[in-house]
């Protein structure tokens, strides 16, 4: 699987990764612009990818606070629609906090998308006030743990226990559960022994630019 993620190629600081200059989207209003010309730039991507005979599963990320822009999911919608990108290849990724606080219109949207066959990704689970059985009343298949889920699992029996009984919980409703910040193999072992299906961190691979993928380990 791929995950898209941006990186900001200043012209003295040089390559500056995305957590560093999100604020800086918030802060002057432009996150829904932001998130169309990213939802443009992956699609035409995807179209690259077609053309070579290549469908890998995509995430999306598309919140950058505690609300989602419905004009945001209709031009992600209206992107799926007219491309030839199949629908059950593209996750969505939004933030826990986000998904709660959808309003019936937005709600609507992700139905939309999720009954045409996208996967709903609840991120950062952990860090908002979100829990297991609020997911279970949305249209989501995955949840995304925290950085700091994982973190202190790795170092405290309790936290490992807590993160165990999140994941037992989650496959019994029939979600699936994604792990982040494994940069270390502690925790890739840790992860792989409470069942977590997948996993997402430089332990596996740094990100890596479009034109270095490498193909031969993505299905």
């Amino acid at each position: 699987s791929l995950e898209v993620s941006s990186r900001w190629l200043h012209p003295s600081r040089g390559d500056i990764v995305f957590s560093e200059f999100s604020s800086m989207i918030k802060e002057n209003q432009l996150t829904k612009d932001y998130l169309m010309w990213m939802i443009e730039s992956c699609f035409m991507d995807l179209s690259e990818f077609t053309q070579q005979q290549r469908q890998p599963k995509v995430s999306i990320d598309i919140s950058l606070g505690e609300h989602v822009e419905p004009n945001v999911l209709y031009a992600l919608a209206n992107k799926i629609q007219t491309t030839d990108y199949p629908p059950t290849r593209i996750c969505i990724e939004v933030l826990d906090s986000a998904l709660m606080n959808l309003n019936p219109k937005t709600r609507t949207h992700f139905e939309k998308l999720h009954n045409v066959g996208c996967n709903i990704i609840a991120d950062h689970f952990g860090e908002g006030f979100s829990t297991i059985q609020s997911l279970f009343k949305l249209p989501v298949d995955a949840i995304k743990l925290s950085d700091e889920l994982i973190h202190s699992a790795a170092s405290n029996s309790d936290a490992k226990r807590q993160l165990a009984s999140i994941v037992k919980i989650a496959h019994a409703k029939g979600l699936r559960t994604i792990a982040t910040g494994v940069n270390s193999k502690e925790k890739l072992l840790l992860l792989k022994h409470i069942g977590c299906e997948e996993l997402q961190g430089s332990v596996l691979t740094p990100p890596v630019l479009k034109e270095a993928l490498p193909w031969e380990r993505i299905k």
